[in-house]
């Protein structure tokens, strides 16, 4: 989804080199997914992606194991989409006039 590529992987650490950024994921033991919205485990971080259509960078993330998340606080600007055992991916609407959500999105 990311069109990177994965230059370093082990049973507990991943990077991935996109044309822009350099992501990586270490493995916790023990990780509970959050609750979010509700519940005793809060979010712990999310990862907001900007897409030039909504509908198919979603469409896409489902394709790739994704689900949307059932609480969708603004999906004309956003969709959440959860990966388990993951934290929640946004796809966002790169549009400056609606991408500040920070105040909306607990």
């Amino acid at each position: 989804m990311l069109g990177g590529d994965v230059t370093f992987s082990s049973d507990s650490f991943v990077a991935v080199k996109t044309d822009r950024v350099w992501l990586a994921a270490v493995h916790v033991d023990g990780y509970q997914r959050s609750s979010w919205p509700a519940g005793h485990l809060p979010k712990q971080m999310h990862l907001d992606l900007a897409v030039d259509d909504l509908g198919q960078a979603e469409a896409e993330a489902v394709r790739l194991g994704a689900t949307r998340a059932q609480e969708q606080p603004a999906p004309d600007r956003w969709r959440v989409l959860l990966d388990p055992g993951r934290p929640p991916v946004l796809p966002v609407d790169p549009n400056p006039r609606v991408n500040s959500h920070a105040e909306t999105v607990p």
